[in-house]
């Protein structure tokens, strides 16, 4: 059922839309290429504007709020690099690749998030330098409010991928990295677990 809707969609009208309100969110876009000659330092590649936010959401969407975006290397490098995939993008585009979002508002058919849920993105292309953005549900990954400090989970995309390598869904790149954070948050287990049956100076 899941790939018949990513491939025709679903009609409008057979769901409820989920109301926006009408405000703007602050979006950075790339607009020039770092080869492009007209680049003397990096803030030159990149344009601060505002849009509106759309009026609803349609099915499988959610509205996210962007606390932290921070900036990497592959957010500055050639927009025909590893962060495009190995395919040029075409500009002006969303600008940086990771971030952490709080879920504000969900959309029709979502099942896995809900509202005040932290996400990162499943993969890099979303346009993460913005205030707030309006994706799929499937395009960001739920992880726990408590993991780690807003600044560090902002990090997580760029953290999980030397574990597993580039894989094509997103699972397998996060479950080693949060398995390992929970490993290393978790209190050590007792060495013993309940004291000798007899002294040890019986003999």
């Amino acid at each position: 059922m899941d790939d018949i809707i990513d491939k025709y969609g679903v009609v409008k009208g057979s769901y409820d839309e989920v109301p926006l309100p009408k405000i703007q969110a602050f979006v950075v876009d790339k607009v020039r290429d770092v080869a492009d000659a007209a680049v003397k330092k990096p803030s030159d590649m990149f344009e601060l504007k505002s849009e509106a936010i759309p009026g609803s959401l349609e099915w499988g969407q959610i509205l996210l709020s962007v606390r932290a975006a921070p900036i990497n290397p592959g957010d500055l490098a050639s927009n025909a690099g590893a962060e495009a995939g190995g395919r040029a993008k075409k500009l002006p585009h969303g600008a940086g690749g990771d971030f952490i979002a709080v879920v504000m508002k969900v959309g029709a058919g979502c099942s896995v998030v809900s509202e005040g849920d932290w996400v990162i993105p499943a993969k890099p292309g979303l346009g993460a330098w913005r205030s707030l953005a309006c994706v799929k549900e499937k395009e960001v990954i739920k992880i726990p409010t408590d993991l780690l400090p807003v600044e560090h989970a902002a990090m997580l995309r760029e953290v999980r991928s030397p574990y597993t390598g580039p894989h094509t869904t997103p699972s397998p790149w996060c479950t080693p990295i949060l398995k390992d954070f929970c490993r290393r948050l978790s209190p050590p287990t007792p060495r013993f677990q309940s004291p000798p049956s007899t002294p040890f100076n019986s003999n």
